[in-house]
């Protein structure tokens, strides 16, 4: 690939049925939502290909907080909370994974795998909440994954077997079981290209939709050829506030920074799945 070229991937995390009926519209309200950004970044776009983390069967909700937290403490309850009676899984929600699936078909989006509940369920309270793998087996990572399958295969929501872990979360553990799987990760590291850890490919994230310049976009593009942005889905979740949700100021950063890159080089607009097929050379793009 010569050097003029630049593969641009965008990630979103975080997406799930949930409405805004509930804590956030994460997805569930569909294009009347946070996902009409996306849809609408497509339509200035039209090559622009987006990573959507799904999260099969999301049950995490923010951690007590105030006074609330203290007294838990106190009494030594935990603080982590869920929802009950899975009220968002997948298979719960056809109509919306057959709406997701009509942008999957139009090569728009690329459904990866965002843990299966988005929520750590050991003891150790030094764990953040959505660190779902942490302190698990090998083994018991494989189990969450092949579970995660099975509901996305139940809701018929086609897939990619690209995975992010939640909270960020990538132990020997699981770099194990996703290599046993056949699986891709994308997690945060001190790399900004893809690397491969343990015999796993990572796709690191290296553009942040709400937080880094335009500058630095520009020097990864010359630099090293790819940009992988992310962000999440929504800018708030309960008493949580997430500065790389989608809104209209992140959406800005992320058309001017998309505006540069298009003066400035050939852009290659791919899917995660795509970019770990070129690091793997099976894949060579030309003019």
């Amino acid at each position: 690939m010569g050097s003029d070229y630049v593969l641009f991937n965008l990630s979103i995390d975080d997406v799930h049925p949930e409405s805004s009926g509930y804590l956030s519209d994460c997805g569930g309200d569909k294009e009347a939502g946070k996902l009409r950004y996306i849809i609408d970044l497509i339509n200035d776009y039209p090559d622009l290909k987006v990573t959507l983390f799904v999260t099969p069967n999301w049950i995490d909700r923010p951690n007590d907080a105030g006074a609330k937290r203290l007294i838990k403490k106190v009494l030594k309850l935990p603080i982590t909370n869920t929802w009950s009676d899975s009220p968002f899984r997948l298979d719960k929600h056809v109509e919306w994974c057959s709406w997701l699936n009509d942008y999957v078909d139009r090569g728009v989006f690329e459904v990866g795998v965002h843990g299966f509940t988005h929520h750590y369920s050991g003891s150790d309270v030094r764990v953040n909440h959505s660190s779902e793998f942490s302190g698990l087996s090998c083994s018991g990572c494989m189990s969450r994954l092949m579970s995660s399958e099975a509901v996305f295969k139940r809701a018929n929501l086609r897939f990619s077997k690209v995975f992010r872990p939640p909270g960020w979360g990538a132990s020997y553990e699981l770099l194990e079981a996703l290599k046993k799987l056949g699986y891709v990760m994308s997690c945060r590291s001190l790399s900004l290209i893809p690397e491969v850890v343990h015999e796993v490919i990572n796709i690191p994230p290296n553009w942040n939709i709400g937080r880094d310049t335009i500058e630095k976009g520009i020097k990864l593009a010359g630099r090293y050829g790819v940009i992988t942005a992310y962000g999440h889905v929504t800018d708030s979740y309960g008493s949580e506030y997430l500065e790389d949700g989608l809104n209209e100021v992140n959406l800005l950063r992320l058309r001017v920074l998309l505006n540069e890159l298009a003066s400035r080089f050939r852009v290659l607009y791919v899917t995660l799945s795509e970019v770990a097929q070129i690091a793997l050379g099976r894949i060579e793009y030309v003019e």
